[in-house]
């Protein structure tokens, strides 16, 4: 490949963009410079050498394809691990009985908050008392003090971060997240709605990301990725694990279904550069929402 065909390859508020010497635009100019400290110009001197680099951006630069690049820059490796729950019939009866009783009223939220007891186990005994995790879930009530009080109740120093925290709170909650684990006012578990995904830096230290309920989206998935998978001021060469609770009730699964609509994302992100057609498109989230009700419905014809 020529010098001036060399490029990255991004994709850029869910449009694909590349990105040659010289030609950057001011948003992407902007977020080099915010995530990695140096604008592009200066990251391609630095890190380029030879070929394609494919960069997935979604709301934070990811760099994918380049182990030369990771490793130069510190952008520690992901490790994901899906822990497969099977919950039983009595759970499947009581997502039926209370969607029969709410009718139209009952949603994806009441499905996340009535599986969150079969996992609660598995992720609260997933972290480490030194270890720095985030447990993310996409819905609050119900659910993010069911988790605060699990991992109080094994003596782990836990913090709320959703939209109701204050923004004095929310800076002492990373200030004491970068603590050494172990240390006083040290906080070692952050429980974060989508409020995390956004805007927040200092969680460079996070060595467990857990997802007590999946993303709806597969940018809203990457822009968690992304506020985890910064580089430390020293550049130390780490890894963060993953960890993905699948609850299963007689062979039906949000987490499944959502986790399917989530990878299909990524593959129509690698479509645009190997030109493979995805075999699971995905709807919108509202679309996403209907299809995991349906399912229940449809399971429960089956059985």
């Amino acid at each position: 490949m020529a010098y001036a065909d060399r490029h990255l390859l991004i994709t850029f508020k869910d449009q694909p963009f590349r990105y040659y010497p010289g030609r950057a635009t001011a948003p992407f100019a902007r977020e080099c410079r915010r995530v990695f400290g140096k604008g592009p110009a200066a990251l391609w001197a630095s890190v380029f050498s030879t070929g394609l680099i494919e960069v997935d951006h979604a709301a934070s630069l990811l760099w994918l394809a380049s182990a030369q690049m990771a490793e130069q820059l510190g952008v520690p490796d992901l490790a994901m691990t899906l822990d497969e729950i099977d919950a039983g019939p009595a759970l499947y009866a009581e997502l039926v009985a209370e969607k029969t009783e709410k009718r139209r009223s009952f949603h994806t939220a009441d499905v996340d908050r009535l599986t969150l007891p079969a996992k609660l186990d598995a992720i609260v005994s997933s972290v480490g008392k030194r270890e720095k995790a985030i447990v993310y879930t996409e819905y609050r009530d119900g659910i993010t003090d069911v988790l605060l009080d699990g991992f109080r109740a094994e003596g782990h120093k836990v913090a709320l971060f959703d939209g109701s925290v204050s923004d004095e709170d929310r800076n002492q909650t990373l200030t004491a997240f970068r603590l050494p684990a172990g240390s006083a006012k040290a906080v070692n578990v952050i429980v974060a709605t989508s409020a995390i995904t956004t805007g927040i830096d200092g969680l460079q230290h996070c060595q467990k990301l857990i997802m007590a309920s999946l993303p709806f989206t597969h940018a809203r998935y990457e822009q968690l990725r992304g506020r985890i998978r910064r580089p430390t001021a020293d550049k130390t060469p780490r890894t963060i694990t993953i960890l993905c609770p699948i609850v299963r009730t007689n062979g039906w699964s949000s987490d499944a279904i959502r986790l399917k609509r989530i990878e299909s994302k990524k593959d129509i992100a690698s479509s645009t550069v190997d030109g493979t057609v995805p075999k699971f498109a995905g709807s919108s989230r509202s679309g996403l929402e209907q299809s995991i009700l349906k399912a229940l419905d449809k399971n429960l014809l089956q059985s």
